[in-house]
């Protein structure tokens, strides 16, 4: 994977390096999630490996640091393709996480849903001011 464009960082070297080491991989993305030249440039890896190994919070996180960098994330302008990192962390309840639903506010994700009535996978209102996403 590493000769794949963008996965040759460190983060991703020294990752393959402790995979039978679930504290040493997390400590591994807190120091990505903190350092984006260690990190580089494929900041879903981060997400993905926090989510896969059960820490919400620490995927919540990545999964900021991954969407800040897309353009319009804050204007909800965010090209479309950019709203499938919201998506690719079935693993460790993020959906379910406080950070997560602040994310798909800034976003400005949940004001669509409103608008339209059309709520993403797991996700519906509570009353009109909240919402839930399992």
């Amino acid at each position: 994977m590493q000769a794949h464009e963008g996965l040759d960082t460190p983060f991703f070297r020294e990752l393959g390096n402790v995979l039978d080491d679930r504290d040493a991989m997390l400590k591994l993305v807190r120091r990505a999630i903190r350092d984006e030249a260690y990190a580089g440039e494929a900041k879903y890896v981060q997400t993905g490996v926090a989510d896969a190994l059960g820490d919400a919070d620490l995927a919540v996180a990545a999964l900021r640091r991954e969407l800040e960098a897309e353009p319009g994330f804050g204007e909800g302008t965010m090209a479309q393709y950019s709203h499938v990192a919201f998506w690719n962390a079935p693993y460790s309840g993020l959906r379910a996480h406080p950070g997560f639903k602040a994310l798909l506010v800034q976003a400005g994700i949940v004001d669509y849903w409103r608008q339209t009535g059309r709520w993403g996978d797991g996700c519906a209102p509570l009353g009109a001011q909240d919402f839930q996403c399992r």
